[in-house]
């Protein structure tokens, strides 16, 4: 008994450490991210631009009006996630306990799809996870503005790289340290730029695309884990186990995205255009739900 004590109290005192590493990083990584986002907007926009013509020609201004456009997208996403909380429920408050568990840490019964945050400290709705790279967990309320971040940034970065590989040629092909029409743009920096462009492209990506395949099938990172054991258990015992939240890939797009109600089917991609549908605590699900799960 003593030595399970002791095990207990070990775990606890270690995961409580790695949660105050992870909530004391949060800052570092939220200014190294917002510090390499401007870093590639700034060669693109003064040195890949004007690479290819002058910034009043049609091109120029095209291409000048694009990057400020994911730049400005990419910050206000990457801070919408940072700034707004993902949703937490006051202590003590009851919703339809039939369908709500208990949480222990904050004493409080949580809403279906909350969860837990053991970095925060506190309860998330429809929690999916805590992301180092804002700062905060990602939750009910501001899931939107990290898929529209990832999103962004592989828009941008592949525009940086496609944009970025005649000017990343010229610069391996000269010893000149900077460029001849911009000496402040030395030629590391723009190879250090694409390389940096392409890199994150590939990693955000394959993010980003997980993170998509998540919003089409109406699941967190936390309930996709836990649906696929309730499949394995529901194979095992000769069922079919069916995500509850599942309403198909349109009707999930629109819940996410809130672009129901007449609104245009753009206004998801425009700052600040839609929010999520619902309020976190309550959810459709498919018919017989109650006998699916």
């Amino acid at each position: 008994e003593t030595v399970r004590r002791f095990y207990g109290l070990t775990m606890d005192y270690i995961s409580h450490m790695m949660a105050a590493g992870v909530w004391l990083s949060g800052p570092l990584f939220l200014m190294l991210g917002l510090c390499l986002t401007s870093f590639i907007v700034f060669v693109t926009l003064f040195h890949s631009v004007p690479f290819y013509g002058p910034y009043w020609s049609l091109g120029g201004v095209l291409n000048s009006l694009l990057t400020l456009f994911w730049y400005i997208n990419i910050l206000w996403n990457y801070l919408g996630t940072y700034l707004t909380n993902p949703g937490t429920p006051e202590p003590n408050t009851h919703h339809d306990i039939n369908h709500q568990k208990y949480c222990r840490k904050c004493k409080a019964i949580k809403p279906i799809r909350t969860h837990h945050c053991y970095v925060c400290d506190q309860c998330v709705y429809k929690m999916d996870h805590h992301c180092p790279w804002v700062g905060n967990c990602v939750g009910h309320n501001n899931h939107k503005y990290f898929i529209l971040f990832l999103q962004y940034v592989v828009v941008g970065c592949l525009y940086a790289t496609v944009m970025g590989y005649l000017p990343f040629v010229e610069a391996g092909n000269t010893k000149n340290p900077f460029i001849y029409y911009n000496r402040h743009i030395g030629r590391g920096s723009v190879i250090f730029c694409w390389i940096l462009s392409i890199a994150l492209t590939f990693a955000v990506g394959c993010l980003y695309g997980w993170q998509m395949m998540l919003v089409l099938t109406n699941q967190t990172s936390i309930e996709f884990y836990i649906n696929r054991k309730l499949s394995w258990q529901a194979r095992k015992s000769g069922r079919t186990y069916q995500n509850p939240f599942d309403l198909g890939i349109k009707v999930n797009f629109q819940e996410f995205f809130g672009t129901r109600n007449g609104k245009y089917w753009f206004s998801w991609l425009l700052p600040n255009g839609t929010q999520s549908e619902g309020d976190g605590t309550s959810f459709p699900v498919i018919q017989n739900a109650e006998e699916i799960i």
